[in-house]
């Protein structure tokens, strides 16, 4: 689902702190962490990132020898490096914010918010620090993918194991023969979606018990995603919804699920419950006044966009979401009045030529009188 009103916005990595830390040791990591995804630097992510609890994190979700186990620490410990990268790499081109800190001991969970120009996602960085010591980065769950990276890194390393012919438990099932071969064919395939029907065919030989496995069914959707074939993508999320469904982290995910299948209530649950889970979050808000828009549900949209900005009340997009729902109402009064807002809030300026540009609808809104008005008094100005 894209954001159905976005004007042509650039938005740069910009990491913004709307909560703050009392330990100064936490402050620290933050500045670093903010550092490294500004300058997109691997070294100072490097410094505040904890490997060795990192690799524990893996070994506690794997069960090998101790030989085979000796082995999984070194493959680990050499792709440390690309992990980092990675991670750096998903935040390019992408407006960051923090939206939540909670601190437990000697813990502490920062929860962010990703803004592309067409899309939006959340990762939930987790920090852990030794007595008085620094704070150091373990491990992080994104939304966009239903899992913490350290699962998915399990999980990889536990089918390149099986690949090799070691005996283990793939996503808690003992695998037969024929059944381990038809899974490793299907990892043979590619996963950007460039060959979704033969995917589709090899995943549909597996069991249903593999087949619906939290972790598969979740790649099964990425990977329909990518192929850009919208009924397989659609099936992949009715499995997901259907199986899965229950897991308020899967929300996100499943949010075109409830799009596609025009269920308004359900829609409406998955942002309030993900809007829960996230402790309230402006651009999540706004982008449900969107859709409550589309269903021309102006009115709750509307009191939507206020709860978000109750929230946040600099976040831009709520009130292009604002102006763009009053053009629709034919609330040319209030429209007027959400410009004169930015305007004032955040130094823009809206000419007649632009507005008329975004749609037939804003062609009226300008050839109002409230709009003329308000241009008299700005040039008056």
């Amino acid at each position: 689902m894209r954001i159905s009103f976005n004007p042509s916005l650039l938005l740069l990595l910009l990491l913004t702190l709307s909560a703050s830390a009392s330990d100064d040791a936490l402050d620290n990591a933050l500045d670093k962490m903010g550092s490294a995804f500004l300058e997109r630097n691997v070294e100072v992510l490097a410094e505040i990132f904890s490997t060795d609890e990192f690799i524990r994190r893996i070994q506690a979700k794997l069960s090998f020898s101790e030989r085979v186990n000796e082995s999984v620490v070194a493959g680990v410990r050499s792709s440390i490096p690309v992990v980092q990268q990675n991670l750096i790499t998903s935040l390019v081109d992408c407006h960051l914010t923090i939206t939540r800190i909670i601190e437990a001991a000697q813990s502490a969970k920062i929860l962010t918010r990703c803004e592309y120009d067409d899309s939006l996602s959340y990762v939930e960085f987790e920090l852990h620090r030794e007595d008085d010591g620094p704070y150091q980065l373990i491990d992080w769950y994104d939304y966009t993918k239903g899992d913490h990276v350290t699962s998915s890194m399990a999980q990889n390393l536990a089918l390149l194991l099986v690949q090799q012919g070691h005996s283990m438990r793939l996503m808690g099932l003992d695998l037969a023969p024929q059944i381990r071969r038809d899974y490793l064919h299907l990892l043979t395939l590619n996963s950007d979606g460039s060959n979704i029907e033969g995917w589709e065919e090899a995943y549909n030989k597996l069991p249903a018990s593999l087949r619906f496995s939290r972790h598969l069914l979740v790649e099964r959707v990425q990977i329909t995603a990518a192929g850009q074939n919208e009924q397989y993508y659609r099936d992949a999320l009715s499995d997901l919804e259907k199986h899965h469904g229950h897991d308020p982290r899967l929300t996100l995910i499943l949010i075109d699920h409830y799009y596609f299948t025009d269920d308004s209530a359900a829609l409406k649950e998955a942002f309030d419950r993900l809007n829960l889970l996230l402790g309230g979050d402006a651009a999540l808000l706004t982008l449900k006044a969107d859709v409550l828009k589309e269903n021309k549900e102006y009115d709750e949209a509307a009191a939507t966009v206020r709860e978000a900005l109750e929230i946040e009340p600099g976040y831009l997009n709520a009130y292009l979401s604002w102006l763009d729902i009053s053009v629709k109402q034919e609330n040319y009064t209030k429209a007027v009045t959400m410009i004169e807002r930015m305007e004032k809030t955040f130094d823009l300026s809206f000419s007649k030529e632009e507005l008329d540009q975004w749609s037939g609808e804003f062609k009226l809104f300008t050839a109002s009188e409230a709009f003329i008005n308000y241009q008299h008094r700005k040039a008056a100005d």
